[in-house]
């Protein structure tokens, strides 16, 4: 009898403490942003450089890491491929900044209010050129952001719910059968986006891909915690991917404005490298995402090995208890 009480009050103190780790996530990683260190190119005469390297540091220390570029081409080319993420050129009478919208709205405000400060301080006047913008569709930067969330969610939620109700099946059949179901996730979430967003660039085939990778590794990733964790599995899976994974993904706020641990883990979790690969497949064609595609792979290929190697051991369990039994 007192253990059944025990049982009653301790799911909902589960509850309880799990709802706090979520807000204490969320509100640390998001609530405060605080840029660090934002890599913004400098084109000016020598002298002029240093003193708006000068001032930068001085008047902005920590936030912005000046890069000195020899001229205009080379520093757009570097902010198009996703090195920097902004371009300063200063002028006698006219300061110019170049910034790509699509890095992500509170990246362009911390550069313009850099960037106005220091060209108050000289005396000039400032011209924004957003080389990348945002489709008008999405203006906020938050469309990336909860498609990740969705191919996310539809990879454990979707696993969960087959796993419970599709029926028993071999192991290399249930991976066909995740994976047919991330190829047409992954490209009904795409469709959606691009309709919801009101023609946003999302390229096809690539997005529809990337997405369908990223269901799938989360997917195998939480049938593999099923079959090793039972009970478990749901509140695991939920912190990696939920808990840690979606504040750290870059998509509601950049990674450089994230506290240090959110930006350090961000990269290496599925939901941050789904963020980054669909960014810069859809608006920085020169950026690689062979890293992210690696980080997306390596959790679907390590998922995927775990749950054949769980899947081969209790079928070889299951003879033996078959063999041992009497007739």
């Amino acid at each position: 009898m007192q253990r059944g009480r025990g049982t009653l009050w301790l799911v909902p103190l589960l509850v309880v403490v799990w709802t706090g780790l979520f807000g204490l996530s969320y509100l640390g990683a998001l609530a405060r942003p605080v840029a660090h260190r934002i890599p913004l190119a400098l084109v000016a005469p020598t002298p002029a450089a240093a003193r708006i390297v000068d001032a930068l540091r001085l008047g902005a220390p920590g936030v912005i890491d000046p890069i000195v570029y020899s001229n205009l081409a080379r520093a757009r080319a570097a902010l198009l491929a996703c090195h920097i993420d902004g371009v300063l050129v200063g002028g006698r009478t006219t300061d110019a900044l170049y910034v790509a919208g699509a890095a992500g709205p509170p990246i362009v405000t911390v550069l313009r209010d850099v960037a106005s400060t220091l060209a108050s301080h000289q005396h000039v006047a400032l011209v924004i050129h957003d080389v990348v913008p945002l489709p008008a569709g999405d203006s906020s930067g938050l469309g990336l952001f909860y498609l990740v969330l969705a191919c996310v969610l539809g990879g454990y939620v979707g696993t969960i719910m087959i796993l419970s109700h599709a029926g028993p099946l071999p192991a290399s059949r249930r991976v066909m059968q995740l994976a047919g179901t991330a190829v047409a996730s992954g490209v009904t979430l795409t469709m959606i986006a691009r309709l919801a967003l009101n023609s946003d660039p999302l390229p096809m085939p690539a997005a529809a891909g990337i997405a369908a990778l990223t269901v799938f590794a989360v997917a195998v990733c939480t049938w593999a915690l099923l079959t090793s964790l039972g009970r478990l599995a749901a509140p695991i899976a939920i912190g990696v991917f939920v808990l840690l994974g979606s504040p750290s993904s870059g998509g509601a706020i950049p990674s450089l404005l994230l506290p240090g641990f959110y930006s350090a883990i961000g990269r290496w979790l599925p939901n941050g490298a789904a963020v980054s690969a669909l960014r810069d497949q859809t608006f920085f064609p020169g950026a690689s995402i062979t890293q992210p595609l690696l980080v997306l792979a390596g959790w679907a290929l390590g998922g995927l090995l775990l749950v054949l190697i769980l899947s081969h051991r209790e079928a070889e369990r299951a003879q033996t208890r078959s063999a041992a039994s009497p007739l």
